[in-house]
């Protein structure tokens, strides 16, 4: 089960505009921080945890999560410590990329994710509560519907069966 977790954060790191509220990457609407090179570094880093090279999309995001980074690399660097079995580390990236966005379904997703491989099942489950609240107040009417959709079934099925390490 914990792989089937990593598989989809990868799926949500790696999909870039395809998930709709991810506004940065190639084809996306938004800028990354830092202006274009932040858009080249965060397309690579995408495109190596979509390779499951964690260890590279670090490298690559070393020096954009430093200083005042935005949502995006700090969502990707969590990912890429989820990964790599660095769970608190990606707590922390989580949380961070979720106070830089609030409304970053991905980093919402992945922090439940984290919380549920570490036993906090109640997090997970509020967690859960937050993001089924914003799919009805969306009505699939706003622009990150698919996201909060697939998040909602993502932490659903990860709660309700055991976790194997």
């Amino acid at each position: 089960a914990a792989v089937a977790q990593v598989s989809g954060l990868q799926a949500y790191a790696s999909s870039g505009p395809a998930i709709e509220g991810n506004r940065y990457g190639p084809g996306a609407t938004g800028a990354a921080p830092g202006g274009p090179r932040g858009s080249v570094v965060v397309a690579r880093a995408q495109a190596k945890i979509a390779a499951g090279d964690f260890l590279a999309a670090q490298r690559i995001l070393q020096n954009e999560v430093r200083g005042a980074p935005g949502a995006e690399p700090l969502f990707l660097s969590a990912v890429a410590h989820s990964g790599l079995g660095e769970l608190e580390e990606a707590r922390r990236a989580f949380a961070k990329a979720l106070a830089a966005d609030a409304q970053h379904v991905g980093a919402r997703v992945g922090l439940a994710l984290t919380d549920i491989r570490l036993g906090r099942h109640d997090e997970a489950a509020a967690a859960l509560a937050d993001l089924e609240a914003r799919r009805a107040a969306c009505a699939r009417m706003c622009n990150n519907a698919v996201a909060l959709e697939r998040g909602v079934r993502v932490i659903d099925h990860f709660l309700e069966q055991p976790l194997r390490l």
